[in-house]
């Protein structure tokens, strides 16, 4: 009689004799042959009896039915020794056998009985067709991981780990490291089929791939089972394994995929440095059912996450201390280039003296200050505060020194070369930018002084009796860029000997110390009020109030003095 032989899958050797006009095989529990794995549907194919021959038909199976290595489509003969395939499961029929074989009754008159497996009778593999691939019989439940998960030399494990180990230590080069690491995990199990290492883009952003081993596809995408582990892995920060995908309840979700895939057992760590902050995933599977993954191959993989997940945090660590370094060069460099816009010493002009001070917040700042020699003798002292702070400051801030040179030697007053002034930048729409500006142009043949003011801190006077009065102009004009149609006025004052004039921006009288409180107008008049003789000795007592006043708290504004002052001999 026909007999059914299990040359591969579960419960191998397995063999069924044949009776009756119908056998039906799946995984539901009915089936006159059951097979309780999830790659099976529940009534798979169906074996029929026709006038002594046999014939196979799949019955609408997700994975369907082959034989001989070829899916079938419709009602298919079968002959002696031929091979039906259900997923990973080889089926061997027979057209006679002894009569000691347990029976497989067919169906009739609607009775179901499920045959009873007896004993166990192995093909050999020389029995098997020449024209398909020879089949590898395994004596025991393929299930049992223990026994026939693949033979990995300890030599060769070992071996394996310490390349891996080679190859973390011996570049910063995350493109050159990560294959490599790939190349020692595929070493250690030789069952896999399919590996990668995934890695953020960014701190929070899309997993991309940094390395890929697929043995059946050069492709570089990742399969959406690998993309789904990948993703719980990096959440929960911890490893996962799965012996058995095809029957594992917690990937329920993703059956349709394990089943498309072919994935039979995978393992996925999270690649985790010193902060213990998931950086990346190695993600292993294989589609060999006689060799799945088990706890001791989860350990090894972890082992060899942690080791790069090390060298990722080192690496990027690395690569941040360089960018911060070549950033910090930069900004010293574009420091000293800011500076350069800046006057480097004090004029001499006979029987005034001058002091600046300049100090910004950061690398680079948004104050601005000049002395700019005028026909007839003339001095345009001009102090300038950009709105905002860093680079973009510092950049209006080296335009506006040329733009504020040219309108004051091109128009006739400090007044109407405000006014271009703010012209020019309104027509180069700064968005929210602007500055506030303040010129004060010194005849010192006359000894006066013409002061213009566009928002800017008013200056100070003190007398050469030691009392300070705030020079408010009758009109104050709004900051450069704010008003296109912004009109500006001038006033003009007589410098009797012994009076100084402080120009000043808000970091100083907005100096903090470590309660909050600002230095204040009211300090300042205060100190220039007591100081000394002298622009150097006002400025200078000025400097030192504020850093008694800050008591080493950590400013976050520009700071930008100007003071001169008419001998008092003169």
């Amino acid at each position: 009689m026909p007999t059914l032989v299990i040359l591969s899958g579960m419960n191998v050797g397995a063999s069924f004799v044949l009776s009756g006009r119908e056998v039906l095989i799946g995984r539901d529990s009915t089936c006159d042959i059951p097979f309780a794995s999830r790659t099976v549907s529940r009534q798979h194919c169906r074996l029929l009896c026709d006038s002594d021959v046999w014939y196979v038909e799949d019955l609408d199976s997700v994975n369907g039915t082959h034989v001989n290595g070829k899916a079938i489509t419709k009602r298919t003969r079968l002959g002696d020794r031929d091979r039906i395939r259900i997923y990973d499961i080889v089926l061997g029929f027979g057209e006679s056998t002894s009569d000691d074989q347990p029976t497989v009754s067919a169906r009739s008159d609607g009775d179901t009985v499920r045959a009873k497996v007896e004993q166990v009778k192995l093909l050999k593999a020389s029995e098997t067709r020449s024209d398909e691939e020879p089949n590898i019989v395994a004596e025991l439940d393929a299930r049992s991981s223990a026994d026939l998960r693949a033979a990995v030399n300890a030599d060769v494990k070992l071996r394996a780990i310490l390349d891996i180990t080679h190859s973390v230590g011996s570049s910063l080069d995350l493109e050159y490291v990560l294959p490599r690491i790939l190349e020692g995990v595929v070493k250690t199990f030789p069952q896999t089929d399919r590996a990668y290492i995934l890695q953020e883009e960014r701190a929070g952003g899309r997993l991309i791939a940094k390395a890929i081993h697929d043995l059946g596809d050069s492709s570089d995408t990742i399969n959406p089972v690998g993309g789904e582990m990948a993703s719980r892995v990096m959440a929960e920060g911890s490893a996962f394994l799965s012996s058995d995908a095809i029957n594992d309840e917690r990937l329920d979700q993703m059956s349709a995929s394990i089943f498309e895939e072919r994935i039979r057992s995978f393992i996925c760590a999270p690649l985790l440095g010193p902060r213990k902050k998931p950086l990346g995933v190695i993600h292993v599977e294989t589609h060999n059912p006689r060799a799945p993954f088990n706890q001791l191959d989860l350990d090894v993989l972890v082992s060899v996450a942690l080791m790069a997940g090390q060298a990722v945090e080192y690496v990027e660590a690395h690569e941040a201390q360089r960018e911060f370094d070549a950033r910090k060069r930069d900004l010293r460099m574009a420091h000293d280039v800011q500076m350069h816009f800046l006057p480097s010493r004090a004029p001499n002009r006979c029987g005034y003296e001058f002091f600046q001070h300049y100090r910004a917040a950061n690398d680079m700042g948004g104050d601005y200050y000049d002395y700019i020699e005028l026909p007839d003798g003339r001095l345009a002292i001009v102090q300038g505060d950009v709105s905002g702070k860093g680079a973009a400051a510092a950049l209006v801030m080296a335009r506006l020194c040329s733009d504020v040179r040219y309108w004051l030697l091109t128009e006739p007053s400090p007044a109407q070369a405000m006014q271009r002034l703010n012209r020019q930048f309104c027509e180069r729409d700064m968005a929210d930018g602007f500055v506030t500006l303040v010129i004060a142009v010194l005849d010192p043949h006359q000894h006066r002084l013409t002061l213009v003011n566009s928002g800017h801190m008013n200056p100070l006077l003190r007398n050469g009796a030691g009392e300070v009065k705030e020079l408010t102009l009758q009109q104050m004009g709004t900051p450069v860029g704010v008003d296109p149609a912004g009109t500006y006025t001038e006033e003009t004052l007589d410098m009797q000997s012994g009076d100084a004039i402080l120009l000043y921006t808000d970091g100083l009288s907005d100096s903090m110390n470590s309660h909050l409180a600002c230095f204040g107008t009211p300090s300042i008049r205060e100190v220039l009020a007591q100081g000394g003789t002298g622009a150097a000795a006002l400025g200078t007592a000025l400097l030192n109030a504020m850093e008694r006043h800050a008591a080493g708290h950590l400013q976050n504004d520009d700071v930008c003095i100007l003071c001169l002052q008419r001998s008092p001999t003169d």
